[in-house]
């Protein structure tokens, strides 16, 4: 039923802030030059655009792209007739190789399902997919074209919220909302390296303003993070959680889920780029 997706426990924070404790006495006292700043802030268009230009010249580099992609994805089943809670899990790693323009080879290494009832877990048989069930399916593809609130910046509103310098590179955190009251779409913030204008994490959430509210109650936390191949930055987790409305419809199916909460790693990552 779920099987095509992955869901996880809510993301940790981003960790953006870094101390130094001393409990051995007071800190030593440090006298510095000072150093005087004339050039100006970056506006906030200007950010959102040069991390566009950014997303586009690394889309256009990448040749082919192979990584192994671990998906776990937890269905949560509340209690039927007294019945204890049930979780179902489908975990699945695939290794995946992707070349430009089209050709996509995926060779799956290996399927689990086991339930937990009463904190016991046990191991399922594998079932094939229903092709006529119920399924939410959370493609990469999806996410590693160039990003929804990039592709349509004029429906959103952006706002620099902070600026941190972490390793000496200066980070600002950026939040998002769709100008219309009415539109499908998320609230969220990312994190940009405005040393080279790139997106390091993004996170959203969509509320109650998701696709077919009868079944579907919030969508959120969605949760992308990246790292470096090289010198090309790639999504390295991915995160999403689906609360549903159809738990009232279990008399069809008594494993139709309350709550999915999916988790995708993508490990031994290799990127070919052009020169």
């Amino acid at each position: 039923m779920c099987a095509g997706l992955t869901l996880a426990a809510t993301p940790p924070k981003p960790h953006l802030l870094f101390a130094t404790e001393d409990d051995f006495g007071p800190p030593p006292i440090t006298t510095l030059d000072t150093i005087e700043v004339t050039s100006d802030r970056l506006g906030i268009a200007d950010i959102v655009d040069r991390c566009i230009r950014r997303e586009e010249e690394t889309a256009a580099r990448i040749v082919s792209h192979e990584y192994t992609e671990w998906t776990k994805t937890v269905c949560s089943i509340g209690e039927k007739d007294g019945a204890a809670k049930k979780e179902l899990t489908y975990e699945e790693v695939r290794r995946v190789t992707r070349r430009r323009p089209d050709v996509r080879k995926t060779a799956t290494l290996s399927k689990k399902e086991y339930e937990v009832v009463d904190g016991v877990s046990k191991e399922r048989e594998v079932k094939a997919k229903d092709k006529d069930g119920a399924s939410v399916d959370v493609k990469i593809e999806d996410f590693n074209d160039l990003p929804f609130y990039l592709e349509d910046r004029s429906g959103y509103d952006f706002k620099i919220e902070k600026r941190e310098i972490v390793g000496g590179r200066v980070i600002y955190e950026v939040s998002l909302a769709p100008k219309s009251d009415f539109e499908v779409a998320p609230h969220g913030r990312i994190w940009v390296d405005t040393s080279n204008f790139q997106i390091l994490r993004e996170e959203f959430d969509f509320g109650d303003r998701v696709p077919m509210p009868m079944f579907v109650k919030s969508i959120g936390p969605v949760v992308r993070e990246r790292e470096p191949i090289g010198d090309v930055w790639v999504t390295s987790r991915l995160l999403v959680r689906l609360d549903l409305r159809i738990g009232w419809m279990r008399f069809l199916d008594d494993e139709i889920p309350d709550r999915v909460d999916l988790v995708s790693t993508y490990r031994d990552q290799r990127v070919e780029t052009k020169p």
